[in-house]
């Protein structure tokens, strides 16, 4: 059941009009903001962005992360600060951690967004 769910995710999120691999993951700091519904400030976890969407992106940390919680990420995308929010949707155990999908929370800037990753895949064209 799960694995159908998670299947039926990745098809939905794959729909989006723009979706943006990096070709070298983006660091990224997170938080966790919000724990099965109390808000709280974790300690700064790092991970790196595989790749990101106007609605949310693919998280990979050594980090488990328990279910039921907002993260807080911090990253830069051609010299724009983002700050969203987010909950995860899926996680995947990988080799070498873990793999998270973040749904970003309504309220980011996601035009601002869409314009730093056109941004970025202008200045590293090979």
């Amino acid at each position: 059941m799960i694995l159908k769910e998670m299947i039926h995710l990745k098809r939905y999120k794959r729909k989006e009009s723009l979706r943006f691999e990096f070709a070298q993951p983006l660091d990224t700091s997170f938080y966790i903001s919000r724990l099965k519904g109390k808000e709280l400030k974790s300690p700064n976890g790092k991970g790196v962005i595989l790749n990101v969407s106007p609605s949310g992106l693919k998280l990979e940390t050594n980090l488990e992360l328990p279910e039921e919680i907002e993260l807080s990420l911090i990253f830069d995308i051609a010299n724009h600060s983002f700050h969203p929010t987010g909950l995860i949707s899926w996680r995947k155990k990988e080799w070498n951690g873990y793999h998270y999908g973040i749904d970003f929370l309504e309220g980011h800037d996601q035009p601002d967004l869409i314009e730093a990753i056109k941004e970025y895949q202008r200045q590293n064209r090979a």
